[in-house]
């Protein structure tokens, strides 16, 4: 059983073929008409400014999993998600490094992306430590490094909603996002500069060289 889905809308989940099928549900969940979501237990209040860009995010074909707004003197926003192809991650985490954000990317089919006793799903291994370093901060008189990021392989979450053959189907050809703004005290909301409009401006220059794949 899933940590998140409803016992009702787990069949909602049951009957994904696609990962635009997810990001359908995805949408539904941040605008409320959906009550449940396999990644967390509710929409939280610091998202809830985020909605509305957060939904164009997934309408241009990043499955979105985890946000902060950031804005603060101690925290950087960042997004996470899921997209489908290896040219779009490829191309996609160019763009958005371009964009002076931090963008890196997992396949989410890595070791123990799957329990080895599908009735144990304790058994995944869902945690990825990775290197990172941020750029000299504007805001600040020194380089913020930090040894590692630890990243979360959020495919590992649907094991439990989806049919077997969907889930590694999913797995095989989806990769993790990973994706923050080095800068202290930048809201993820602000106007162009903002995290989540160079996310949608790079998703937008994405789909011109690589549309959304259609259901089969």
């Amino acid at each position: 059983m899933s940590l998140y889905v409803a016992n009702d809308e787990l069949p909602l989940f049951r009957k994904c073929q696609h990962i635009n099928d997810l990001i359908e549900l995805n949408k539904g969940f941040l605008l409320g008409t959906i009550k449940s979501s396999p990644f967390t237990d509710s929409v939280q209040n610091e998202t809830k400014p985020l909605v509305k860009k957060l939904i164009e995010i997934n309408n241009l074909g990043l499955l979105t999993t985890n946000s902060s707004p950031g804005g603060s003197k101690t925290s950087k926003s960042y997004l996470t998600g899921i997209i489908s192809g290896q040219r779009s991650i490829e191309k996609l985490e160019v763009i958005l490094n371009q964009f002076d954000l931090v963008a890196f990317y997992l396949p989410c089919n890595r070791p123990g992306y799957k329990p080895l006793d599908d009735d144990d799903y304790s058994k995944t291994e869902e945690l990825i430590k990775v290197p990172v370093r941020f750029k000299q901060d504007s805001l600040c008189s020194h380089t913020h490094i930090d040894r590692y990021v630890t990243c979360l392989n959020w495919i590992t979450l649907l094991h439990p909603c989806l049919e077997p053959q969907i889930y590694e189907q999913l797995a095989t050809h989806c990769y993790n996002v990973y994706i923050i703004d080095p800068v202290l005290n930048r809201s993820a909301v602000e106007e162009n500069d903002g995290l989540l409009d160079k996310v949608i401006n790079g998703l937008r220059q994405l789909r011109e060289v690589v549309p959304i794949s259609p259901r089969k």
